[in-house]
C-alpha cells in the first residue's frame, strides 16, 4: 500500500509515514511511540496523523492511540520534563520517534528510550528524531549529530546506524513558493 499526502510540513509527515511503513510490513508485531514535548505539539500531531492513518486505523482520542486494522499500534505522547521519560521503563516498543528532539533540554529522555526499543517478536526496530535549529536542545543535538557526522552518510555504531539528513528550505518546493523565507529572514541570524 502507498499513503500520498501532499503537505508542505516534511518531517513529521515523514516520521508518521515511516511509522505506517513499519505498521504495513510487520502488522500486529509492530508497536510504536511517537512523542511530542508539549501536549499542545502533540495535538497538531494528532492532527497530522488523522489525515495519513484515516483509513488504515482507528484513532483512539481517549488513549491516544492508533489502532490499525492488522493490529499495529503507535501511541502518541508529550513528555514535558525529562523525568517523565520513566513512565515508559519496561515497555517494549519496534518504532520509537522524538518529533522536534532539540525541544528536549537533554539527551536523558532519548538515551533512556533506547531500554524500550526492543520487540520480543524479532521484527528489527528504529529510533527517529527529528528537529530544526534552535530550542533548547540545539547544543546536546549539535554535538550528538551534526558536528561529528558527515551528512547523508551511514554511520555505524556498534549494532545501531545513525543517519543525518540535513534539509534547506530549497527541499521543499512548497514552502518555497510561499513568503516563508522572508519570515524566517525574521529570525536571529542563527535560527535562520
Amino acid at each position: 500500500m502507498v499513503v500520498v499526502v501532499d503537505d508542505p510540513r516534511g518531517k513529521t509527515f515523514a516520521c508518521l509515514l515511516d511509522f505506517a511503513s513499519h505498521a504495513i510490513e510487520y502488522g500486529r508485531h509492530a508497536k510504536g511511540i511517537f512523542f511530542r514535548k508539549t501536549n499542545k505539539e502533540l495535538e497538531e500531531a494528532i492532527a497530522i496523523s488523522k489525515q495519513i492513518y484515516g483509513g488504515l486505523g482507528i484513532w483512539r482520542s481517549g488513549d491516544k492511540i492508533w489502532k490499525f486494522k492488522n493490529g499495529a499500534t503507535l501511541a502518541m505522547r508529550f513528555m514535558d520534563r525529562d523525568a517523565d521519560v520513566e513512565r515508559y521503563q519496561g515497555f517494549s516498543f519496534s518504532w520509537i520517534a522524538f518529533d522536534e528532539l532539540g525541544n528536549w533540554a537533554t539527551d536523558y529522555p532519548y538515551l533512556f528510550m533506547f531500554s524500550s526499543l526492543r520487540s520480543i517478536a524479532g521484527i528489527p526496530t528504529y529510533m527517529r528524531a527529528t528537529g530544526n535549529p534552535g530550542g533548547v536542545g540545539a547544543y546536546w543535538l549539535k554535538a550528538r549529530f551534526i558536528t561529528p557526522l558527515k551528512p547523508y552518510a551511514i554511520h555505524r555504531s556498534g549494532k545501531q546506524t545513525i543517519q543525518f539528513i540535513p534539509a534547506r528550505l530549497e527541499d521543499n518546493p512548497k514552502l518555497l513558493a510561499t513568503d516563508y523565507e522572508e519570515d524566517l529572514k525574521n529570525l536571529p541570524e542563527h535560527l535562520y
